[in-house]
């Protein structure tokens, strides 16, 4: 295994184990986004990366409105 695939498989990893919601509780490592309108920013950077041949290698998870989906992404 080449060490780019490594080391994206292993932040991938990472990201994927970030626990997402209210900053209050303990856990969590990723809070809410200031606003929709910047959830949906981010939205169409995602989608405009994907578009242009960008892999997703994180997994997708169903969040709340006001929370954003933390994402690796390689060929971008």
């Amino acid at each position: 295994m080449c060490a780019r695939r490594y080391l994206c498989g292993a932040l991938a990893a990472k990201v994927d184990a970030l626990c997402v919601g209210p900053g209050t509780e303990v856990d969590v490592s990723v809070g809410l986004m200031m606003s929709t309108a910047a959830i949906d920013k981010i939205n169409v950077h995602l989608a405009d990366a994907l578009a242009k041949a960008a892999t997703r290698v994180t997994k997708t998870r169903r969040l709340p409105a006001q929370y954003g989906d933390p994402v690796v992404l390689t060929g971008a």
